[in-house]
């Protein structure tokens, strides 16, 4: 029987909802399953301001007709489900479950933008960003998962690149809006070269209603693809509880 709690999942920067499709097939005899395209990807490729906090409102408007939702965000898409569940009124996001995401922004991210502003072109940074994102035999391999990526990188628009990143840069982390996250569970790959174990174990300190931090050993950034099994046994256990609890 499916529970009446909804799981809205938001993707990294560059991708869009499909990328959840696995982890969507795996949980999808328990719970209803939504993934949005974020503003300026996919069916929303073309909006013309694309940043964290419009990223945020955009989802938030759709929660209501929902009904309780456990919200998930991977990479930039964590950072976004954090805002949208630091606004949301009271009961609406029942759990968020943040995967590979960064605890706050980095000038790094900044620079992210750079070759695309001053060229106009995606090409110089597909492969380098398929580097941070997967081991080196998956490339060799050129798996489903790297080609998706790859596809969705080289078609994404230059300036949702560009503004993307400059958002993401500036983005506050957790240390004013974790009291009022809701319960809270944080995930990430034991080998990943993009947002390490480390720097995601540090949201842990601002966020009170914490259910700890799991680490799936050997997996990379993208671990949502190849790992997805995995990743939906852990969140099916932990928004359970939730719920058990509520």
């Amino acid at each position: 029987m499916r529970s009446p709690v909804t799981v809205v999942a938001l993707h990294s920067l560059g991708l869009d909802a499909g990328s959840f499709d696995a982890w969507g097939r795996a949980v999808e005899s328990r719970y209803r399953w939504h993934a949005p395209d974020l503003d300026g990807h996919g069916s929303r490729s073309g909006e013309p301001t694309v940043d964290l906090a419009t990223m945020a409102r955009t989802v938030g408007a759709q929660l209501p007709g929902l009904g309780g939702v456990h919200l998930v965000g991977h990479s930039l898409g964590g950072a976004v489900a954090a805002l949208v569940a630091a606004a949301a009124p009271r009961g609406v996001v029942r759990s968020l479950t943040l995967v590979a995401t960064p605890p706050h922004g980095f000038a790094s991210f900044a620079e992210r933008a750079k070759p695309v502003a001053e060229s106009g072109s995606m090409a110089s940074m597909v492969e380098p960003t398929l580097e941070r994102w997967f081991d080196p035999a998956q490339l060799a391999a050129d798996t489903p998962a790297v080609r998706y990526c790859r596809d969705r990188l080289t078609h994404l628009s230059p300036a949702t690149w560009v503004s993307a990143w400059r958002s993401f840069a500036r983005f506050d982390g957790y240390t004013a809006i974790g009291a009022s996250l809701p319960p809270t569970l944080l995930l990430s790959g034991g080998a990943d070269r993009s947002t390490p174990p480390e720097s995601v174990e540090s949201i842990l300190a601002h966020v009170p209603k914490t259910f700890g931090h799991r680490v799936v050993p050997d997996a990379g950034h993208m671990l949502i693809f190849d790992r997805a099994d995995e990743l939906a046994t852990i969140s099916g256990k932990f928004w359970q509880t939730v719920e058990e609890q509520q």
